[in-house]
């Protein structure tokens, strides 16, 4: 039975067939960013600021979290039967990408199917259901941003570049991004 999670994988029990599903880590942290500076009141802190700050309260920063939370995985994965998906390529390459986690674990699904579930999951779906608990009162937050693959190319600075830059490379390389 497939299981979605955000956590590390050694807080899930026993052995299983693992698809780590990425985002770029500069994107990754950058929309979180933007997360707050909409949802969180007063919020007026700088990229660089909130990525040097402490994460949830915790005696780390939002980028030694990510950094560490990365690292997990890729010891935890090191000799283990898992596949990598990355966010950009299911932006770019939905088919195939879908195709990609449903042949790792040997299911197979028409064409259609694969196409039903694709527009199933369309973010503007899930923008539309977003909207309308918001407007309800049954969500206070927005999650949905529309998520633009390799955003932080046009909006970096290089400074905010600069924080990633050389400690995520070796995890840029595993996950196979560009090292900038």
């Amino acid at each position: 039975m497939p299981k979605i999670s955000h956590r590390r994988k050694r807080a899930l029990p026993g052995e299983h067939r693992t698809i780590l599903f990425v985002r770029d880590p500069r994107d990754a942290l950058y929309s979180e960013w933007k997360r707050q500076c909409i949802n969180a009141e007063g919020f007026n802190l700088s990229f660089e600021q909130f990525a040097k700050g402490p994460f949830l309260n915790q005696p780390y920063s939002y980028l030694q979290y990510l950094k560490q939370f990365l690292q997990d995985w890729r010891e935890e994965l090191a000799n283990t039967s898992h596949l990598i998906l990355r966010f950009e390529d299911y932006r770019t390459a939905p088919e195939g990408t879908l195709s990609s986690a449903l042949d790792y674990f040997s299911l197979h699904r028409s064409t259609n199917q694969i196409a039903d579930a694709l527009r199933a999951s369309d973010f503007h779906i899930g923008k539309a259901i977003e909207t309308k608990r918001r407007e309800s009162g049954k969500l206070r937050t927005q999650l949905y941003r529309a998520g633009i693959p390799l955003e932080y190319k046009h909006s970096f600075t290089p400074d905010m570049l600069a924080l990633f830059s050389p400690d995520f490379d070796s995890l840029f390389e595993w996950l196979g991004y560009e090292i900038i």
